[in-house]
């Protein structure tokens, strides 16, 4: 006879009853949200205490910052690595002003951001770089540096600027900065430094100088630009060493229909410096020349340069001879100074158009010497 099967209720009645709940996942959940509080308590607890901890550890490792800069770097054929132009007194000021706005606490790095803004508005620079704390504390600026490119003449001192007209902080007595002059801006002069001159007058004188100094050979002879007929007509004028004026016309970056291209005036200086035949000046010599006639270029010996204050209005062409052009050669260089015992002058009447007899391009002819009136 078969056994029976005990019942289920009999074959359990000897364990517990089982739970409603499963304590181990909860426990295990229970360790994870424990473990998370505390980390988020962690965290707010040092944000805290992290500016004072900082401040606290910054004090004690405290020290006096060296401070290093990289100065511009003078460019010029006998120049070692480390030469500049930057004056040694002017060295020390930047530095010490650096050091107002620096801390020794290496976790000062709001020090860091005022000595940037403090060496910016000097107007020496056209950017700072980095300004970076080394391993040992000290402190290291990189800066792009403004270059002086030329001086302009206002008020009775000449003023620095840079390529881009920028002011920079310097300022001299009338013709003791060395560099070339841009002469008689009617636009004002920037209030501070960093500032640009406006008007654009001053931006065209550097423009004409930045070309010319591609030629070496005449920016030896050049003193510098003058740009007073630059607001009434776009007018410049060179400047030479022996106060010569060269009547260049209109800037570099333009072109009035008829006047001969910057090339061409660029060429006739040079042929003029180069030829013994002008004692090799670009101004050969003469108180006036004038490149920007569409004849050639004209040479007159006895212009007054104090009367001829500027390159506008264009000179009168009778006055300077323009009869003596029309016909001549290539090259050609009619001599018509004044002999002992000669007459003044009186000037041709104004010649009619005649196409067949004007000059051929690169003519050079001295015009009839101008009456000192």
């Amino acid at each position: 006879m078969a056994k029976a099967k005990p019942k289920p209720e009999a074959a359990e009645a000897g364990k517990p009853p089982k739970s409603r709940y499963n304590w181990p996942l909860i426990r295990q959940r229970l360790l994870v949200v424990s473990g998370a509080l505390l980390l988020a308590g962690g965290i707010a607890t040092m944000a805290v205490l992290r500016p004072e901890v900082a401040a606290q550890v910054g004090k004690e490792r405290e020290v006096e910052p060296s401070i290093s800069m990289n100065w511009p770097k003078l460019y010029a054929l006998d120049a070692g690595p480390g030469d500049t132009w930057l004056a040694r007194q002017t060295q020390q000021e930047l530095l010490e002003l650096a050091q107002t706005a620096l801390s020794g606490n290496p976790m000062d790095h709001a020090s860091l951001i005022r000595c940037e803004a403090l060496l910016m508005s000097t107007g020496w620079f056209s950017r700072i770089a980095r300004i970076a704390r080394t391993p040992t504390g000290n402190i290291s600026i990189k800066a792009i540096w403004r270059e002086p490119v030329a001086a302009v003449r206002s008020d009775g001192l000449d003023w620095i600027v840079s390529e881009k007209t920028e002011l920079m902080p310097l300022h001299y007595p009338p013709d003791m900065s060395r560099l070339p002059l841009v002469m008689k801006p009617t636009s004002p002069r920037p209030t501070k430094p960093g500032e640009v001159w406006i008007g654009g007058d001053v931006e065209a004188g550097l423009a004409l100088l930045a070309y010319l100094k591609q030629h070496d050979e005449i920016m030896k002879q050049v003193r510098g630009v003058d740009v007073s007929g630059f607001a009434r007509g776009r007018q410049l004028a060179i400047i030479t060493d022996r106060g010569n004026r060269i009547i260049w016309g209109t800037p570099t970056n333009a072109h009035t229909p008829g006047e001969p291209t910057t090339r061409r005036k660029i060429e006739w200086l040079l042929d003029m410096q180069a030829s013994p035949k002008f004692g090799r000046r670009i101004d050969a010599g003469a108180a006036v020349i004038v490149l920007n006639n569409p004849a050639g270029v004209m040479i007159d010996k006895m212009a007054m340069t104090d009367e001829l204050d500027s390159g506008w209005p264009p000179p009168d062409p009778d006055v300077l001879g323009m009869g003596e052009v029309t016909g001549a050669k290539e090259g050609a260089v009619k001599d018509v100074s004044p002999k002992v015992g000669d007459k003044p002058p009186v000037p041709a009447p104004k010649p009619g158009p005649d196409p067949s007899r004007e000059t051929e391009p690169g003519t050079i002819v001295e015009s009839q010497p101008m009456g000192v009136r």
